[in-house]
């Protein structure tokens, strides 16, 4: 991997995020202070903008998948799921233009800037589904993130 496709946020700003879609399913009552675990799946897909006169900017939709199941050792049923897919809108500031081409190859290096947001709103949801004691990482080791922008 060269020095840009790690850096991509040197060339690359947020502009904007729109939820387009938020599911949840509470499978099972969830007594206040019971222990579960959470299997969460985030992926990133670069999306294609349409042309447009404005500077160089490209899309990132983000599906956040994450499945309750009670701890370890217990009946493995789904007590909860919660589905969230989120579009981001990024703006080259800097450099020489990017191909989408180039920017899809190397979105998942965006993935640590993009996870907190996802997080954020994923905790919001969890809290409000009385989860609360559901808690998600804050950040991402570089390891969990694979080229294809699949978080594990």
């Amino acid at each position: 991997m060269d020095a840009m496709s790690e850096q991509l946020l040197r060339y690359f700003m947020l502009s904007g995020s729109q939820l387009v879609k938020l599911h949840a399913d509470m499978h099972k009552t969830v007594p206040p202070g019971s222990q579960c675990q959470a299997r969460v799946e985030v992926k990133l897909t670069p999306l294609k903008p349409e042309e447009s006169d404005q500077p160089k900017h490209f899309l990132v939709s983000v599906r956040f998948y994450c499945q309750g199941t009670p701890p370890a050792g217990q009946e493995q049923e789904r007590l909860f799921t919660i589905e969230l897919v989120i579009n981001l809108a990024y703006v080259q500031f800097s450099g020489d233009p990017i191909s989408f081409e180039y920017f899809a190859q190397h979105h998942a290096s965006l993935s640590r800037q993009i996870y907190p947001l996802i997080q954020s709103q994923a905790s919001t949801v969890l809290h409000q589904l009385g989860l609360s004691m559901v808690r998600l990482p804050m950040d991402l080791s570089e390891r969990a993130v694979s080229d294809s922008g699949t978080v594990h």
